[in-house]
């Protein structure tokens, strides 16, 4: 099932990285394979695929508003709400038998 799952380019993944490390370092530990993101009136997830071009495919049922009005910039800023991460070491204090 992929509904709320589209796709972009990894040459846009590395230019999110990039740019979310110019302004807070070291806050993305390495470039995520998914983001979850708002972008002209759609959201959800969008998953790495490889490609040279900075690009997004949007699925339908991601579409949440039809306003379409690309010279509005706040309408074609990409948000991003969060971002897959390595997986970080369990740390216990107390004893599991």
């Amino acid at each position: 099932m992929t509904s709320g799952c589209g796709y972009a380019t990894s040459a846009l993944f590395q230019r999110v990285f990039r740019t979310m490390n110019k302004v807070s370092p070291r806050l993305m530990q390495s470039i995520p394979s998914v983001l979850q993101v708002r972008f002209c009136g759609s959201k959800g997830l969008l998953h790495c695929v490889s490609g040279d071009e900075s690009r997004i495919w949007i699925r339908d049922s991601q579409r949440k508003l039809k306003k379409h009005d690309l010279a509005d910039i706040d309408w074609r800023t990409l948000s991003i709400n969060d971002w897959s991460c390595p997986p970080k070491p369990l740390s216990a204090s107390t004893r599991w038998s």
